[in-house]
């Protein structure tokens, strides 16, 4: 039947497995979904300890947490733990101006990139 098909032994068996299981029904049949129905969530399990390591190095951020206190979490789940226990400084985020490179007429000001290169007669020559 495999062959028929043009699949694997494997295939078919899980095809046939899974239209058993349904009590010979066709709707087993459709399509699934390979999400997992529930979310393995860890995070409550070390909150406790991210607030401990926290409280014993109260200057470093997740990253240097996490590898402190070893907590198998990524370092994004432990920021956001340190978020929601308001235990990061979230200062405001300093940009760099908008303001364009403009003068107040062409040629104002000039700008030039200078180059120092060993000449062949030992001395130092610049080029712009």
């Amino acid at each position: 039947m495999a062959e028929l098909g043009n699949t694997s032994r494997q295939w078919v068996k899980k095809w046939w497995d899974r239209f058993v299981e349904a009590g010979k029904s066709y709707d087993a049949l459709e399509d699934q979904s390979s999400r997992p129905d529930t979310i393995h969530r860890k995070r409550d399990e070390y909150e406790d300890e991210i607030l401990a390591a926290k409280e014993r190095f109260p200057h470093f951020g997740a990253i240097k947490l996490k590898h402190v206190a070893e907590i198998p979490l990524s370092h994004t789940t432990i920021h956001k733990v340190l978020v929601d226990h308001e235990l990061v400084d979230q200062r405001e985020t300093t940009w760099r101006s908008d303001e364009r490179f403009e003068r107040p007429y062409a040629n104002y000001l000039w700008q030039m990139d200078i180059t120092q290169v060993p000449l062949p007669d030992g001395e130092i020559g610049f080029i712009c």
